[in-house]
């Protein structure tokens, strides 16, 4: 059994929503009810310092950094790359090396061009994790 503590608050419908969708190999528990031994402790953005501190109460975890945007079950942490794209920005790469951002910018180009030569007059949208399931579940 993985214990996956979190130190986001979530309800206990959204923690058992999560819980089952990691299955049954893995309990979601609010970090002060974790125990100290807990495998993964699930953050949302956070400093630097709180961070360390969190890895102090959780020594042995993975620290699995998460945006989350759930408004069904009452869940928004969005970090520093949704809001950047919620202002305008097209496209996020995580860190990469010079060669390995040349193929993604390359790639990105290319299909903005595609999709520009394609588009009538709607703009480009990003849509959000909750837009996706919508549409997925329609």
């Amino acid at each position: 059994m993985t214990v996956v503590a979190t130190a986001m608050t979530l309800s206990s419908s959204a923690r058992s929503t999560l819980s089952a969708q990691l299955g049954s190999n893995y309990i979601v528990l609010d970090m002060y009810s974790a125990p100290a031994s807990a495998e993964v402790l699930l953050i949302p953005p956070l400093s630097p310092q709180l961070i360390g501190s969190l890895r102090q109460m959780f020594p042995k975890a993975r620290v699995v950094i998460a945006e989350v945007e759930d408004r069904e079950l009452g869940v928004v942490y969005e970090g520093p790359v949704r809001r950047l794209l919620n202002a305008g920005a097209d496209v996020y790469f995580p860190p990469n090396t010079i060669p390995g951002l040349a193929k993604q910018l390359d790639r990105t180009i290319v299909q903005f061009n595609q999709i520009a030569a394609a588009e009538t007059s709607a703009p480009l949208v990003i849509e959000s994790a909750q837009d996706r399931e919508s549409t997925e579940s329609e």
